[in-house]
């Protein structure tokens, strides 16, 4: 039973170390996955960012462009705005478009332009500050290290949209005339199918190393257990086929599966031909008996049934057979199969009839005893009590001391042959149950003496 639990406790284990060597291994190639390909799409949108402020501001240059709300009625204002137009119907992804102005000197960037899309909030007007998004240090990061940034996914407030924004110095405009200010072109863009993109790649790659880690191990835990599972159902087969008792398997209807070697012989059929045929052509000798009925209903219940019963052979001879039937259910109680255990007990039968004639004998042999003691009692009293009467009688004629000691002694013996076989009878009393027993009184020293006048004529010789 123990060796049971520990096979079950280590099978639980292995399965638990393969999900979770699976887990591990399609988490690390998921976040991989997603590294990977985040990496791939930054560097893409960071190459974007300079070619699409190039193609917005073309041979326009921003430092003609005051920086306050008179730019609004210039040419150049309206050519940012179409060419703005124009970028967003390439890529509709783009949501807003904007050109800020960062003092050489320090200070807050001022907005000289900016377009957005209908649902992406109000346009800022040339020369507003522009403030950056609250956590958010990829422009302070651009201004101090020139270098284009990205920034997101991230979520604005407006519907709960995912944005990404991405920032770059205006190709050939970085320094610039009127107090060395730069221009960086900002684009943001919705970022729902950067993150999706992100999401799927990494679910993806999960799923791809689950499988190539998790089917691997899952087969090899499968193959492990289809072989303890073959040896145990070997080492069961040759068990059964090696045993000194019948085995059967029984479908739910009652027709045999399996039988052993020795169930065979005992039955007198080939294993092939025993099967798919129903219990009761061997197991009712008499399908009228008791043991028949009874096995009968067990079956139809569901319940084991043991007892003995006549088994039948095919030449139709039959057998005596002790043994049971036990019920295989399944894991949902359904019933599977019935399992039938049983010995051929004609030996047995023939030893206790054997048994039963010598405890025949013995009784009788005893009654015949008994009888031949009482009888022989009775025989051997009649003349012992002829002798005891004439000696009495003897004794009250004259007679010297010597003769009267004598016939005493006579009379003695007498009267233990008597005693003795009254102890005969009472012994044959006892052995018939009949024994009775009665209390008389008795003087120890005179039944000592006794006893020594018995024996004294052989203790003198």
């Amino acid at each position: 039973m123990q060796e049971n639990l520990r096979i079950v406790l280590l099978q639980r284990i292995n399965v638990l170390l393969a999900a979770v060597v699976t887990a591990a291994a399609g988490a690390g190639a998921a976040w991989l996955a997603e590294d990977y390909i985040d990496g791939r799409i930054r560097r893409d949108l960071l190459q974007r960012v300079p070619v699409a402020g190039l193609l917005l501001t073309g041979e326009l240059d921003p430092h003609s462009q005051s920086g306050t709300e008179a730019d609004l009625d210039t040419p150049a204002h309206a050519q940012l705005r179409e060419r703005a137009r124009r970028l967003s119907l390439l890529n509709p992804a783009i949501r807003a478009i904007s050109v800020l102005r960062v003092p050489a000197g320090g200070g807050s960037a001022v907005y000289l332009f900016d377009f957005r899309e209908a649902g992406s909030g109000p346009e800022a007007r040339p020369g507003a500050t522009y403030i950056p998004r609250e956590g958010s240090s990829a422009f302070t990061s651009l201004v101090r290290d020139g270098r284009a940034v990205l920034e997101g996914p991230f979520e604005v407030e407006a519907g709960g949209a995912v944005r990404g924004a991405g920032y770059a110095f205006l190709p050939g405009f970085r320094e610039g005339p009127r107090g060395g200010a730069r221009h960086v072109v900002r684009i943001e863009a919705d970022a729902s199918e950067w993150r999706d993109t992100v999401n799927w790649g990494g679910l993806l790659a999960g799923l791809g190393a689950c499988g190539l880690v998790g089917i691997p191990l899952a087969l090899l835990l499968l193959v492990r257990r289809e072989r303890e599972q073959s040896a145990v159902i070997r080492n069961l087969s040759e068990a059964m086929e090696q045993a000194n008792s019948a085995f059967l398997v029984l479908d739910p209807a009652g027709r045999v599966e399996y039988c052993n070697d020795i169930g065979a012989r005992q039955l007198g059929v080939g294993l092939r031909s025993l099967i798919g045929r129903g219990w009761r052509e061997f197991f009712g000798a008499a399908d009228g008996s008791p043991a028949v009925t009874e096995i009968a209903g067990a079956l139809a219940a569901g319940v084991p049934w043991q007892g003995e019963w006549d088994c039948r052979r095919a030449d139709g001879t039959a057998f005596p057979v002790r043994g049971g039937f036990s019920p295989v259910r399944r894991r949902n109680q359904r019933l599977a199969a019935f399992v039938v255990v049983f010995d051929d007990v004609t030996d047995v039968r023939r030893r206790e009839q054997e048994l039963r004639e010598a405890t025949a004998r013995a009784e009788a042999g005893d009654r015949a005893k008994g009888h031949f003691l009482a009888t022989m009692s009775h025989e051997v009293r009649t003349p012992l009590n002829g002798i005891v009467g004439f000696t009495g009688l003897l004794l009250e004629t004259p007679l010297s001391a010597l003769q009267r000691e004598y016939l005493l002694t006579i009379r003695s013996s007498a009267d233990a042959l008597v005693r003795l076989t009254g102890d005969i009878l009472d012994l044959a009393r006892i052995e018939s149950g009949k024994a009775r027993i009665e209390t008389a009184p008795c003087d120890p020293r005179e039944c000592v003496e006794e006893a020594l006048e018995l024996h004294a004529a052989a203790a003198a010789e």
